[in-house]
């Protein structure tokens, strides 16, 4: 279980956790991405619950919530990832982006993000929903 003393430890926690998120371990074959493939994706459920989503519920009223964001990827292999959430602390709820990009990697239903900052991210792409998962939990996007 997390536990947080003080408003700055909780904060600290944020940041961490939000930029954890867009990240797993992994690693992908090469391929060519499909032609129905590049698009705005919209982040629209995680562990198939709709948003927001609350990552960490401190349980005095304090808590991190995805309360949306999306994956771009674009027709040269790269990709832009934003993720929004709104970490409420003391009662006083604070709005935060966090966008990564990188490059992707296509293989029949497979779909590997590469982020700039060498994480990967891995999933399934059907060309109209994006599935990936972070930490055995599936985040998933629609076009």
């Amino acid at each position: 279980m997390w536990r947080c003393q003080g408003s700055a430890a909780k904060i600290g926690l944020v940041a961490v956790v939000v930029v954890g998120l867009t990240a797993a371990g992994g690693c992908g074959d090469s391929g060519v991405p499909d032609e129905g493939i590049p698009g705005a994706y919209t982040l629209t459920a995680i562990a198939g619950q709709g948003l927001p989503f609350a990552i960490i519920d401190f349980g005095n009223g304090d808590k991190v919530e995805i309360t949306g964001g999306g994956i771009l990827l674009n027709a040269d292999d790269t990709f832009s990832q934003t993720l929004n959430s709104t970490s409420t602390f003391d009662r006083t709820p604070e709005s935060t982006s966090v966008t990564r990009d990188g490059t992707y990697v296509v293989t029949g239903t497979s779909i590997t993000l590469n982020f700039s900052d060498n994480e990967s991210l891995m999933g399934s792409i059907d060309g109209i929903t994006l599935t990936v998962t972070v930490e055995r939990v599936p985040w998933t996007f629609r076009k």
